[in-house]
């Protein structure tokens, strides 16, 4: 589904006749902005996914899947403005080959029982030392991708020159991955590759054309069951919990607003490195 305004004032009429009468050039006079939803959007999807499971009699087992994809669309929901068209009489400029999702994405679970002192004579070293399961979760992912830049401003400042900006030279080139001296974090994309559409013109700046760093997080736990009976029924299990262990930094966000100091850097982030300690007693 795809939304559209279709009382959206051309940008070439907003600029011969001024902002000041941006809205004697709408389509509909009398009205503002009419939201028009037709199920006109396109998406491909192309996709290999596999997995492997396996299970080992020693206590190991894993399970892992893997998926390498690529999707193009020219709309992706019909709930904001990110996909609203620039242009509501050409929205087939929309499509390119946009790269809206993740092309890798890599995930696996794991499950080993520690062999040693199950079977020691000594029961002390059985009941302290024996009896450990270690546990975790591994995902390795592209990034995310940047779904638009878009200038500074609102209607009707933006239907002099439409919503997005020129691209002036490879976004994904120049300062792109380079850290910022201000703010000390690293360039998603270069801020240098947009300028401004000339007054009358809608820019040229395409859908996802760059990528969010990608993620790669490992959970971990550690757990030990203390069993006080034959019957195993009364049981007091001890866990210790890794999130994000080796505390990779996986960026959420970045600014998509020309002029703004957060352009194309990034804006969010996942939680550092975590633990968490428990005891649970089952009885």
């Amino acid at each position: 589904i795809r939304p559209i305004n279709i009382n959206y004032p051309q940008v070439a009429d907003v600029n011969r006749v001024g902002l000041a009468n941006a809205n004697t050039v709408r389509p509909f006079l009398g009205y503002s902005t009419i939201t028009w939803r037709e199920t006109s959007a396109i998406s491909r999807y192309h996709g290999m996914l596999s997995s492997i499971s396996y299970r080992h009699g020693k206590g190991l087992s894993l399970t892992a899947s893997y998926t390498f994809s690529k999707t193009l669309t020219d709309a992706t929901n019909d709930r904001d403005a990110v996909d609203s068209p620039q242009n509501p009489l050409n929205y087939r400029a929309e499509y390119a080959e946009a790269r809206t999702s993740r092309p890798h994405i890599f995930s696996a679970s794991y499950v080993y029982e520690l062999p040693f002192f199950t079977r020691d004579p000594s029961a002390f070293k059985r009941a302290v030392l024996g009896g450990w399961q270690i546990a975790g979760i591994t995902d390795i992912t592209s990034g995310q991708p940047v779904a638009r830049v878009a200038n500074v401003g609102t209607f009707p400042a933006a239907a002099v020159a439409g919503f997005y900006p020129n691209v002036v030279s490879d976004p994904n080139s120049g300062l792109a991955g380079t850290i910022d001296p201000v703010s000390g974090l690293p360039l998603i994309f270069d801020p240098n590759a947009f300028a401004a559409p000339p007054a009358g013109t809608y820019g040229n700046a395409p859908r996802a054309f760059a990528r969010l760093f990608g993620r790669n997080q490992t959970n971990l736990t550690l757990t030990k069951n203390i069993y006080f009976n034959t019957e195993q029924d009364v049981r007091l299990q001890l866990r210790a919990e890794a999130f994000n262990v080796f505390n990779h930094t996986q960026f959420t966000g970045v600014g998509v607003v020309v002029g703004q100091s957060t352009f194309g850097r990034p804006t969010g982030a996942r939680l550092p490195r975590e633990f968490q300690f428990g005891a649970k007693l089952t009885f």
